[in-house]
């Protein structure tokens, strides 16, 4: 794939949020997972989910005490990918807030998911969460395609799409798709 400058943007912006959420949650400074941002990030919930089977009773405290199903996975998946890339025809504003909270979010869920879960399902949430982290970084760079589009657009009186976006937007369909798989196998079956 060519111009890359916009996955370069999007990888920033993310684990920027990434650090923070998870330095924050590792010294105690913030109290509860991902910071009430559970629907866009669906991990955390799916991983308390997955540990009640081995008895781990973390999950009251939150309310995870439903069955989570497929349409849930499904749902906790496409609305963020959906929602980053649709924001990039507001010049991407949006898209990079919502990526940096995602990344804020993720982060402080990983540190509580590395400190509470036993080895194997740590191995699980790392694989999930990096099919997860690059969907969204994709997405990202697709929705800043999307807003450098619209803002040459508006400067210009006409539209370039260039070919990268197209690769960018199946490879995060892809991913996401791959993503929702592998969260229902590994932390909700």
């Amino acid at each position: 794939m060519e111009n890359r400058k916009f996955l370069v943007i999007s990888a920033i912006v993310f684990f920027a949020g990434f650090f923070i959420g998870y330095t924050l949650r590792l010294l105690d400074v913030i109290r509860g997972p991902a910071f009430g941002f559970e629907p866009i990030f669906p991990i955390h919930q799916e991983t308390v989910y997955a540990m009640k089977s081995l008895g781990y009773e973390y999950g009251r405290a939150y309310g995870v005490n439903s069955e989570i199903e497929f349409l849930d996975v499904l749902r906790s998946n496409i609305v963020p990918a959906v929602s980053i890339v649709a924001s990039g025809v507001l010049l991407t504003i949006p898209s990079v807030t919502l990526l940096f909270v995602i990344g804020i979010a993720s982060g402080s869920s990983f540190a509580e998911i590395l400190e509470f879960t036993p080895f194997l399902v740590n191995i699980k949430v790392i694989v999930v969460l990096g099919v997860f982290v690059s969907a969204m970084m994709f997405s990202a760079s697709t929705a800043f395609h999307l807003g450098y589009s619209v803002y040459f657009f508006i400067k210009e009186k006409r539209l370039v799409i260039e070919k990268s976006f197209y690769d960018h937007f199946i490879v995060a369909s892809c991913l996401v798709g791959v993503g929702i798989v592998l969260q229902y196998i590994l932390l909700v079956m």
